[in-house]
C-alpha cells in the first residue's frame, strides 16, 4: 500500500518541469543515448498519450512500475482521481490488489487510454538492484540471459563503477548502512533486513568480473 503513494502524490514543484519520471527507489539511472526523457517522449507521441508506460503481459491488470508523464498534459486530467485515491490509502481503504493495478485503474478512469502495442517502450534506464538480490557470479547472469544484465550492466559496467565512486553515492550507502529497522520490517526479509546494500555490492562484484574478463 505504501508504494502506491508514488502514483497519487502531487507536488506543486512538478509545474516547474516539462516531464516527471516516477520509478522504484532501488533503480540507479545511467546516461543513455537517446536520453531517458527523449525516449519516453517519443513513446508518448507514438500513441498520442500524456504518459509513457505499458500494460504488463502477466498479470495483465497492471502497468509497469516506471511511469513517465508530460506534466501539462497529464496532471490536469487526473489530479482529482489522485487526491481521492490518496485519501483512501490514508484511510486504509486500498481498492486494488497491487500498487501497479491501482495505477492502471487511475489511468483507465481518467480516460487516457493505453498503448496499442508494445513497441517503443523502455522499462529500465539503469540498474534495478532488486534483480541482483542473490550473490551470484558473472557466469550465472550470462547463463540466465537476464534482460537487466544484458541491456544495462554488461554494456555500462564501467559507467556504473564510476558512479559508485562519487561522493553522493558513497553518502547514500553510508546512510543505508546506518538505518535501523523495526522488528516488523526485519521479519519480512529472510536475510534479516532490506537488501539494498547487499544488492549493490552484488552488482559491483559482477562489474569487476566484467572488467577482468575484457
Amino acid at each position: 500500500m505504501f508504494k502506491a503513494l508514488r502514483w497519487v502524490t502531487y507536488d506543486p514543484e512538478f509545474e516547474e518541469f516539462d516531464c516527471v519520471f516516477i520509478g522504484d527507489v532501488d533503480m540507479m539511472i545511467l546516461r543513455e543515448s537517446p536520453d531517458i526523457c527523449q525516449s519516453h517522449l517519443d513513446h508518448c507521441r507514438q500513441f498520442n498519450l500524456p504518459y509513457s508506460n505499458l500494460v504488463r503481459r502477466s498479470p495483465a491488470n497492471r502497468l509497469h512500475g516506471t511511469h513517465f508523464v508530460v506534466v501539462q498534459d497529464y496532471y490536469p486530467g487526473i489530479r482529482s482521481i489522485m487526491e481521492r485515491e490518496h485519501d483512501r490509502i490514508y484511510r486504509h481503504d486500498f481498492r486494488a490488489t497491487n500498487n501497479e493495478e491501482l495505477l492502471l485503474n487511475i489511468i483507465e478512469e481518467a480516460g487516457f487510454g493505453f498503448p496499442l502495442d508494445r513497441s517503443g517502450f523502455i522499462r529500465h534506464h539503469g540498474v534495478h538492484l532488486r534483480v541482483f538480490n542473490d550473490d551470484k557470479d558473472l557466469a550465472h547472469y550470462r547463463q540466465q540471459s537476464s534482460h537487466a544484465f544484458r541491456e544495462y550492466v554488461q554494456p555500462h559496467h564501467r559507467q556504473f563503477l564510476e558512479l559508485i565512486k562519487t561522493q553522493l553515492c558513497q553518502d547514500i550507502l553510508s546512510d543505508l548502512r546506518c538505518m535501523d529497522y523495526s522488528p516488523a520490517v526485519l521479519a519480512k526479509y529472510p536475510a534479516g533486513g532490506p537488501r539494498a546494500v547487499a544488492q549493490l555490492n552484488n552488482v559491483v562484484s559482477v562489474c569487476h568480473e566484467l572488467m577482468e574478463s575484457v
